[in-house]
């Protein structure tokens, strides 16, 4: 198990690596964005706001007059597409490189001549995957207090309500990464593996944008995972985490359980 561990780590530290720089240089940057916008538009930010398009506000949950205060800007900041991207990015690349592309290549065939179960691997997979986005999310959070510090801002910050809404994006992203690990551990193509996960990540990414934004017919049923992360009303309203952490926390749970079953139980031609 160590040895299976170990070998994904190998694998996956530059994506790793690169991932956690990428979330935490944006945070700080954003930070630093934030200062400067307010020094020079006398007004602040919220000047920002006003050119943004009445659907991009209702899209990313943004109050003009909020975006004059540094837990607004952060708000936006931390459900940014570019930050989505590299966390959600990190878990296709890996998952579907792990169960789906060794498969594809056939070196899991080298794998399972030794006696090493399959529930292993998927465990293996688990707990380095689980890792690496841990230490992305945990360095968007340190980017959010550092950027915050190095900006003379820190006074300002929602300490709590940034702690809650980064665990509301470890939940997200806990389930995206369970419904990765499922698509992976079902199928023996890497680029099919790849081609799904992202399927479904834009389609329930533009799914709860147009929920958001379409007024018209009464509105989109909302059924996207993105729902229940809104870090807005958690840094603005210090609203407590809702159910919906648990939900995101249920099916990325139920999604690594349900991939170990299927790699158990499925067949591979090696």
């Amino acid at each position: 198990m160590i040895a299976l561990i170990l070998h994904n780590i190998r694998r996956s530290w530059v994506l790793g690596i690169l991932a956690t720089a990428a979330a935490f240089g944006f945070e700080v940057i954003a930070n630093r964005v934030f200062a400067q916008i307010q020094e020079k538009a006398g007004a602040g930010p919220s000047a920002l706001a006003q050119f943004m398009p009445k659907w991009v506000q209702s899209a990313f949950d943004i109050n003009p007059q909020s975006m004059t205060e540094l837990n607004g800007f952060l708000s936006v900041c931390v459900q940014h597409p570019f930050l989505m991207v590299v966390l959600l990015a990190l878990p296709v690349a890996l998952l579907s490189g792990w169960l789906t592309g060794d498969v594809e290549n056939r070196s899991l065939a080298l794998v399972l001549v030794r006696p090493v179960s399959r529930f292993k691997l998927v465990a293996a997979a688990f707990l380095v995957m689980t890792g690496w986005s841990a230490l992305g999310i945990l360095a968007t959070w340190a980017g959010c207090l550092m950027g915050a510090h190095w900006t003379g801002q820190a006074g300002s910050l929602n300490t709590a309500g940034l702690a809650r809404a980064i665990a509301g994006l470890a939940a997200l992203i806990f389930a995206f990464m369970g419904i990765a690990a499922v698509v992976s551990a079902s199928l023996s193509v890497r680029g099919d593996a790849v081609g799904w996960c992202i399927t479904i990540i834009l389609l329930m990414y533009v799914w709860n944008f147009l929920a958001q934004v379409w007024y018209g017919g009464g509105g989109v049923t909302n059924y996207s995972l993105f729902r229940f992360y809104e870090p807005t009303k958690l840094l603005l309203q210090d609203q407590p985490l809702s159910h919906g952490i648990w939900v995101l926390a249920s099916i990325g749970a139920s999604g690594w359980i349900l991939s170990a079953v299927v790699y158990r139980l499925r067949s591979f031609t090696l």
